[in-house]
């Protein structure tokens, strides 16, 4: 079983034409996939995220699951809804290859990864990206009242000391 490692596709300006022969269905239900356009003139970049972009939308995939698509590319995010990065540096670091021997605990995640992976294909999409941005949503604004709360104990802690200490 392999390990999800990012697999990168360096795009040239004649695979505009057969860019439905590149892409496979089961490309990112395996691993995170790298679309490098950054040698491509704008136009072409542009291009091509539309194009990638309408082919995961028209084979009814997500762009974040199990594995995210990640563009290479010049522009910003606002353009497209796939993940646009302006460097390979911007990339996660935990999807790049290391060469080391898993252990039995990892071999044993790593199995019940592949068996979520096989889960996540028969799931509804849009139920849950719904779902999963809800989530992120709660968990965002606890960890702003933790922020603010303990910004608010910080200073109870100062002036408890200023009290006591008498300055």
């Amino acid at each position: 079983m392999n390990l999800p490692i990012e697999k990168k596709i360096k795009l040239k300006e004649t695979d505009l034409d057969h860019l439905n022969q590149i892409l496979r269905e089961d490309d990112n239900l395996t691993c995170p996939l790298v679309f490098d356009l950054l040698e491509l003139k704008d136009e072409l970049q542009k291009e091509f995220i539309g194009a990638i972009e309408n082919y995961y939308i028209t084979q009814n995939q997500s762009f974040s699951l199990p594995y995210p698509i990640y563009v290479l590319t010049k522009f910003e995010k606002t353009i497209s809804e796939l993940n646009l990065l302006q460097s390979e540096k911007n990339l996660p670091h935990f999807y790049r290859y290391r060469d080391i021997k898993l252990n039995i605990k990892e071999s044993q995640i790593l199995i019940k990864t592949k068996l979520l992976q096989q889960e996540i294909k028969n799931l509804n999409e849009t139920d849950s990206e719904k779902n999963l941005k809800q989530f992120g949503r709660n968990h965002k604004k606890i960890y702003l009242l933790e922020e603010e709360r303990t910004k608010y104990l910080s200073i109870l802690n100062k002036l408890k000391r200023r009290a006591k200490y008498g300055l």
